[in-house]
């Protein structure tokens, strides 16, 4: 039985739930059901990451792990709903973008883009009011960090970005607010900090979008394909292809030469180098969840001593450090860890 998925079915639910909660109070009924019909549409990973990384933790899933899962869905939903009037995408998850709901009922595409930006920061502003001072603090840096990192993508659109920068737009958008986020606030749920979980987040969120870029080059069927070649979207698998055929650059941004800049990386060395790379990070993740977070994590890096200390220091968790190390080595429970990254890896449980 595939753990991750079974997971994943007990704990959409008991999310959206929460969500449609909080939506709820909202002040306004009418945005309170579209934000809701959006959210629902998409996945939850974030809110499924942040109750695993509670539970991985020793914090079951309660009512403040619950508003946090749903504070982090609603925080995806409005940085889609921007996203979307910045990049002016007309659907979302299949369905029309939030700007393109509102147009539809006012009939003017401004006021919608204007109604759903302000949506936006509605949803933001909102779900600050469902988390605890210290989870106010993770979620306010990290979206933060997110801001910044789209603005360096939008930055971007004129000019080469070079490897580094763009590993650091990936960096802070989604290893931040995708993986670091949920991540961080679940342990911080759980009374627990650890500086291997920035690492692993930062893996994660390569190998997710690394592969979700390779695929608009790779998966001919799939509904992304060709998207970042007709966008010319400076990803890695376009900078690796374009330094070894500089000349392709050229064909970026043609729609008439989407398959041939495809064909052209599936037999490239660049494909082999994104390969390999996707391996490295593969490996460096396996061996952050099979030393999950535990008290060396703590104690090895400087940020975390003072955390460490200030944790060692109430009964209640020395009661549960010891459990924690009595437990987390075991094959079991790291089992669910190993299934998330093939899933990210490979697309598929």
């Amino acid at each position: 039985m595939n753990e991750l998925n079974e997971y994943i079915k007990k704990t959409k639910p008991l999310i959206l739930k929460r969500i449609k909660k909080i939506c709820r109070e909202l002040p306004s009924k009418d945005a309170s059901e579209k934000i809701y019909e959006y959210t629902s549409r998409g996945k939850l990973l974030r809110g499924v990451l942040l109750c695993m990384s509670a539970g991985a933790f020793g914090r079951d899933i309660d009512d403040e792990v619950l508003d946090a899962a749903a504070a982090v869905e609603l925080a995806q939903s409005a940085l889609l709903m921007h996203d979307d009037v910045m990049d002016r995408d007309e659907l979302r998850r299949g369905k029309p973008s939030m700007h393109k709901i509102y147009e539809s009922e006012c009939g003017d595409s401004r006021m919608g883009e204007s109604m759903a930006l302000c949506l936006g920061d509605a949803v933001i502003f909102h779900l600050f009011g469902y988390l605890n001072k210290d989870l106010v603090r993770i979620f306010s840096k990290e979206l933060a960090k997110t801001a910044f990192g789209q603005m360096s993508d939008v930055s971007s659109a004129g000019r080469e970005l070079s490897q580094e920068e763009i590993l650091s737009v990936i960096k802070n958008k989604t290893a931040g607010y995708t993986f670091y986020l949920p991540f961080a606030a679940g342990a911080k749920l759980a009374s627990w900090v650890s500086a291997s979980l920035i690492n692993l987040s930062v893996y994660m969120g390569e190998i997710f979008q690394i592969r979700d870029d390779e695929l608009n080059y790779t998966d001919s069927a799939g509904k992304s394909f060709g998207g970042d070649i007709r966008e010319n979207k400076k990803t890695l698998c376009r900078a690796f292809l374009i330094e070894e055929y500089p000349y392709v650059k050229d064909w970026y941004g043609d729609e008439n030469r989407i398959k041939d800049v495809a064909e052209l990386y599936n037999s490239s060395q660049a494909k082999k180098r994104i390969a390999a790379y996707m391996d490295e990070l593969y490996e460096k993740s396996k061996e952050i969840i099979s030393n999950r977070p535990n008290a060396g994590n703590l104690y090895g890096s400087e940020t975390g001593i003072k955390d460490a200390a200030e944790l060692y220091e109430s009964q209640k968790s020395r009661q549960r450090l010891a459990d924690y190390l009595n437990n987390s080595q075991s094959a079991s429970s790291n089992k669910i860890w190993y299934e998330l990254l093939d899933y990210l890896m490979y697309r598929k449980f």
